[in-house]
């Protein structure tokens, strides 16, 4: 489907909320799955859910790289709904 005519609002008109959606609509939404994912995945990390120790004994890593890796998921989300802001500002 060709949704190119949705990106850009006619000449005098503000954009409405289809226009907005189309435009925002897919990024938003695949960067909240994304960002949901990585939660859940840092989450039981941190917690050290059995499954995830299982997997890292499997690979020979030692245990704490579950915390590390977890809490840098975790610092990782919170600067991408951060980011674009705190740098707008500061420049």
């Amino acid at each position: 489907m060709d949704f190119s005519h949705r990106t850009r609002p006619p000449q005098g008109r503000s954009p409405s909320i289809q226009d907005c959606f189309f435009e925002y609509g897919p990024h938003a939404l695949t960067t909240g799955l994304l960002a949901f994912g990585m939660l859940a995945g840092g989450t039981a990390q941190l917690l050290r859910a059995q499954f995830k120790v299982d997997g890292m004994r499997h690979l020979s890593y030692p245990l704490r790289v579950l915390s590390i890796v977890g809490a840098w998921k975790r610092v990782g989300i919170l600067e991408r709904f951060r980011g674009p802001w705190l740098v707008a500002r500061t420049v």
